[in-house]
């Protein structure tokens, strides 16, 4: 499923889910047909969702840098989101203390407006006999706190105690679980968990009439999948040494070509990525950047416009981290530094190779 990019915070790029997308086009379907006389207050109840979607990923990866983890993108989702990561924690401790920083900002909204409703009783809210007899709608439509306390209730509420993988509730009980049984159990026993919560979640979604959680349903399950495998890979590479995969021959683009032109020197060299060394930063460029710039443009459009910067792994990182690099990116190569310079690259298919030979030598034992 695609992300779209809004923007950029810190260098963290801010994208929104396609599953949010639709949430919002469904939300404005139902109310252009059946509610239109609420329609300002549904945007506002909308824009409180999305808001505090933001922030309750903005406090996961505020967490993430302070235990030394880069942060490359928030992804939104209507149930929380995700903070993708160069690395994933691999103490328990710290997972499960970057898991339940979302939630735990979610709830601490709840509790700020609940003291100030206390405080200050000018501040309009449903009293509990207008909730029972009008329902929750009428109090979202009609009380703007009362809104962005049940926004941010459900918001912490759900992702907290799902345990499925990857929502905030689901690492929490694997990081619980890793302290006791390791994490290679723990995410195994947790995936099998997401998957057949994944599937009940799509049950109801179907025969409920509800398309967008059906929608996340899947999500789930593909995502747990996801998890379960990348901890299976790095079981299978650890130990392992990048050195017989490290290639001393660096395919360089030393300027400022046209695509055209990159395009025939691909041809020319066999190879359908190069490495940009400038100044400071390290970049990338391959034949998918290309093709999603249209070809008339190609004579047109240098490379240093459609170009993505790369972080260089250092040469004595360990195995999994690169393969972990590849399963996150669609890269087919990524740089090596050594005292400082880009010293080789790793090639996708090698990396590919290496786990392959390593998984067959292991399943031998």
């Amino acid at each position: 499923m695609k992300s779209f990019v809004i923007g950029k915070i810190s260098g963290i790029q801010i994208e929104l889910h396609s599953t949010f997308v639709l949430f919002i086009m469904l939300f404005i379907f139902a109310l252009v047909v059946f509610d239109p006389v609420n329609m300002l207050s549904s945007v506002t109840l909308i824009v409180f969702l999305f808001t505090s979607v933001f922030f309750h990923e903005l406090t996961h990866s505020i967490v993430s840098i302070k235990k030394g983890i880069r942060v490359k993108k928030i992804i939104l989702l209507p149930i929380g989101g995700m903070a993708l990561t160069d690395n994933f924690p691999e103490e328990p401790k710290k997972e499960f203390l970057i898991s339940i920083a979302g939630p735990l900002f979610n709830f601490a909204v709840v509790l700020v407006l609940a003291l100030l409703i206390a405080l200050f009783s000018f501040i309009p809210f449903p009293s509990q006999e207008q909730i029972f007899s009008k329902g929750i709608h009428f109090a979202l439509m009609n009380y703007p706190v009362f809104s962005l306390m049940y926004v941010n209730f459900m918001l912490g509420t759900f992702n907290l105690l799902v345990p499925a993988l990857p929502l905030d509730g689901g690492r929490v009980w694997r990081s619980l679980l890793a302290m006791k049984f390791g994490k290679s159990k723990a995410t195994k026993f947790v995936a099998r968990i997401s998957e057949i919560i994944a599937l009940i979640l799509f049950v109801i979604g179907i025969f409920g009439g509800g398309i967008l959680l059906a929608v996340i349903a899947i999500f789930i399950y593909f995502a747990s999948k996801y998890e379960n495998e990348m901890q299976e890979m790095k079981d299978v590479l650890k130990g392992i040494k990048l050195k017989s995969v490290i290639s001393k021959e660096i395919p360089l683009l030393k300027k400022d070509l046209n695509l055209k032109d990159l395009f025939e020197l691909m041809q020319k060299e066999n190879t359908q990525a190069f490495v940009i060394k400038g100044k400071e930063k390290i970049k990338y460029i391959d034949l998918d950047l290309m093709k999603k710039t249209n070809k008339k443009k190609w004579n047109i459009t240098k490379t240093s416009v459609i170009s993505v910067e790369i972080h260089p792994i250092p040469a004595n990182s360990k195995a999994e981290k690169a393969m972990e690099i590849f399963i996150s990116t669609p890269y087919q190569m990524i740089a090596v530094k050594s005292k400082g310079k880009v010293s080789g690259i790793i090639e996708r298919k090698e990396m590919e190779k290496l786990f392959e030979l390593a998984k067959a030598k292991k399943e031998k034992k």
